[in-house]
């Protein structure tokens, strides 16, 4: 065998075990949703990403035989722009549908409990000031914080991000589906129609807690 042939033969094995590295730590985040600190996860899958590109381009353009000398120049910046844009691409997407996925999951938890206290509501009764009798026949497994007054209420529970801050899920009457702020916005002077409702929220409505 060759030197050339066995250059190739590592190069394709270096494509292959990075596509299945990325695969890997990419399947891991999408099934922790509510996890803090993805980074640890996302920054190895974005090394992988990494070389993974960088071959790819690399057998892209040596199969196309490239002579010219400018056109060498214009492909070899070309081909490393593409490697470090396209990881933080990915990496940016698969942290947006982990965060979406959460909120499809807590839809799902909540969603009777949601439908109790909405027609409690809609009937002109008091909110309840205790969910125990309620919580004993449903299915929902995660802790949560219920916020309640004459009129609104408002869930919340923990979220995960790609940071070790956390971030936080809730459901406001008002709004009627949840919502995913990083807790960084929360403790910061950020002002915004959901950050001020969440706040407005914590402050003047009563609270109860629920461990899993």
């Amino acid at each position: 065998m060759t030197l050339k042939a066995i250059l190739n033969l590592l190069n394709y094995l270096l494509l292959l075990l990075s596509a299945g590295i990325s695969l890997w730590y990419g399947a891991e985040v999408l099934n922790q949703p509510f996890a803090i600190a993805r980074i640890s996860s996302l920054l190895p899958m974005m090394l992988a990403l990494l070389v993974f590109f960088n071959r790819t381009f690399t057998f892209t353009f040596t199969l196309k035989k490239i002579k010219t000398g400018n056109h060498r120049i214009i492909v070899f910046i070309g081909k490393w722009l593409l490697t470090l844009f396209l990881p933080i691409l990915v990496i940016s997407q698969i942290n947006e549908v982990t965060n979406t996925k959460s909120e499809h999951l807590v839809t799902e938890k909540f969603e009777n409990l949601i439908l109790h206290l909405d027609k409690e509501r809609q009937s002109k009764q008091p909110l309840p000031d205790d969910l125990l009798d309620f919580l004993q026949t449903s299915t929902i497994s995660k802790s949560f914080n219920y916020y309640y007054g004459s009129a609104e209420f408002m869930l919340t529970t923990e979220g995960g991000s790609i940071d070790i801050d956390g971030s936080t899920l809730f459901y406001h009457s008002d709004y009627k589906q949840w919502h995913y702020i990083h807790n960084d916005l929360i403790d910061s002077q950020s002002e915004g129609e959901l950050i001020n409702k969440f706040r407005q929220s914590k402050e003047n409505l009563n609270k109860n807690s629920y461990t899993f």
